[in-house]
């Protein structure tokens, strides 16, 4: 293809993504940088979910930083891409700097209540919740996370009372 542009490398990698070859994804990465062209960020969110398909969290520490020097680490989707890539992957230290995320969507709420239940922190997940309702309104996924988080636990008594106790402003 004699013309390639942000586009048409992010639908490249994002195939080799999907089919679960993370590293020649990165190679294709790396070249697409040699030819100069600026990434956005579609191209690192798929570049994101390779780190956490091939649980490579030095490369996503790497993108991470890369994201933030090129700016782009403000657009939503790509908070959104870290936190689901360290939530995956585990870390749960750098999960938690969530806190400083500027724009908090439901979607990232989402995430992070998900890796709450993920780990079995039911009480994290109820403080979670009660935080997230200051900012933002439940979508119908969230409302399944709670209930999902004391259903894992085998307590969904408490799982009840919680609901009934989170929907009550």
């Amino acid at each position: 293809m004699p013309l390639r542009d942000v586009v048409t490398w992010t639908s490249l990698l994002s195939s080799y993504v999907s089919a679960g070859d993370s590293p020649e994804a990165f190679h294709l990465f790396c070249q697409m940088r040699a030819e100069g062209l600026e990434v956005n960020q579609v191209t690192m969110a798929v570049l994101l979910r390779a780190c956490y398909g091939s649980e490579d969290k030095v490369a996503g520490c790497q993108l991470q930083a890369f994201a933030n020097k090129a700016g782009l680490q403000s657009h939503e989707l790509l908070q959104n891409s870290i936190l689901s890539m360290f939530s995956r992957l585990a870390c749960f230290e750098e999960v938690m700097k969530f806190v400083i995320i500027q724009n908090r969507s439901i979607a990232s709420w989402n995430i992070l209540l998900s890796s709450y239940s993920f780990i079995g922190d039911v009480s994290k997940v109820v403080k979670c919740y009660r935080k997230m309702r200051l900012e933002v309104t439940p979508s119908n996924e969230t409302l399944t996370l709670p209930i999902s988080a004391f259903a894992k636990c085998e307590h969904l008594p408490g799982g009840r009372e919680s609901c009934c106790m989170m929907n009550a402003k």
